[in-house]
């Protein structure tokens, strides 16, 4: 997975990655036409997106650059 990593580069506007592309990603780097990954691993392993979702949340109620 580390070296699919750097074209993780867009996020969305709520900070949180594309979780759905990068899992498919995945499948597509561990297919039959490319071994890049050698063993996948389950979006749970990959991702925990707590702070994300609390970073939203907390801006969602605080509003720090007046929007």
């Amino acid at each position: 997975m580390k070296q699919i990593a750097p074209n993780w580069a867009y996020l969305n506007e709520d900070g949180m990655p594309q979780v759905d592309s990068i899992m498919t990603m995945q499948d597509f780097w561990s297919g039959p036409y490319f071994r890049y990954v050698q063993k996948k691993v389950s979006r749970e392993q990959l991702f925990d997106l707590t702070v994300a979702k609390e970073a939203k949340e907390r801006f969602d109620r605080e509003k720090p650059f007046g929007n």
